[in-house]
């Protein structure tokens, strides 16, 4: 049996300001175990994102948070700022929604790679470029050498994402969070980028938290799927469960929505093949 990674209990988020208190997330609890992906899937404002940043401590004071969040023993509620730090880039990776704005314009794609070992001393400095060199091989990425040369505008959002993703798992984590990593891509782009996450996960035995509002890309890498719908978990099950028998309407909403759109654009594939 796999061993549980992180698991969430009682999450509430509450926005405070100037008095005001709006509810942001409201007891959402859910386990991710290690070589497995638990996807969290919802609209723009159902605080899928807002959820793994408290969790990371990525949420400014305004927000109130309770409950507890579990990593390999801690509380990662009850740690300060420099702990949560020294955690995050390290032992919990993070792979965001578009890659070109996580690279500094000004500096290469080495020099960038570089910087983030020296930041967490994981490797001497006389071996950088030899592991940034494997770990770009180790994600497919054609001329390695001539990569590192390039600064981010020269390259494609694929190949940024794939460089991103490099880093991440380069720091060998035990937890990988994933949010929205495949919207800002083309779709072929995406198919790629989805069966390298799949690669990962089966190979690394990572844990990994894949948040998106894509019902057909969490399809395709997930065992499990948690349905926020504002603030709220509205459903829990596996892949199967919550394709074929969603029990919330809101569940059964964006399914339907997904396949309203798949069928469109099959009747537009064969449109064009009769003209």
């Amino acid at each position: 049996m796999s061993q549980t990674i992180l698991d969430v209990q009682h999450l509430h988020i509450d926005f405070v300001q100037r008095g005001q208190q709006k509810q942001i997330v409201q007891d959402i609890s859910f386990s991710v175990k290690a070589g497995k992906c638990l996807g969290i899937l919802g609209e723009s404002g159902s605080g899928k994102s807002m959820t793994t940043k408290a969790i990371l401590g990525l949420l400014n004071h305004d927000f109130q948070i309770s409950g507890m969040a579990h990593f390999e023993g801690q509380d990662l509620l009850a740690l300060g700022d420099c702990e949560l730090r020294m955690l995050r880039g390290s032992v919990i990776g993070m792979i965001l929604q578009n890659p070109m704005t996580c690279f500094d314009p000004l500096y290469k794609i080495g020099n960038q790679i570089y910087e983030t070992f020296d930041a967490h001393g994981c490797y001497l400095k006389q071996e950088y470029k030899e592991r940034a060199l494997a770990m770009l091989n180790a994600m497919r990425i054609h001329e390695p050498e001539g990569v590192l040369e390039k600064f981010p505008h020269q390259l494609s959002g694929g190949m940024l994402q794939r460089v991103m993703i490099g880093i991440a798992m380069s720091m060998n984590p035990r937890l990988l969070i994933c949010d929205e990593p495949t919207t800002a891509i083309d779709s072929i782009t995406q198919y790629e980028i989805i069966n390298e996450f799949k690669r990962i996960k089966e190979e690394s035995r990572v844990g990994m938290v894949f948040i998106t509002h894509d019902v057909s890309v969490i399809s395709h890498i997930a065992d499990e799927i948690i349905v926020l719908n504002q603030g709220k978990l509205v459903d829990h099950g596996t892949v199967s469960d919550i394709l074929q028998q969603p029990k919330d309407p809101y569940t059964k909403l964006l399914i339907e929505k997904k396949l309203t759109v798949a069928e469109y654009y099959k009747s537009i594939l064969r449109l064009g093949e009769v003209r």
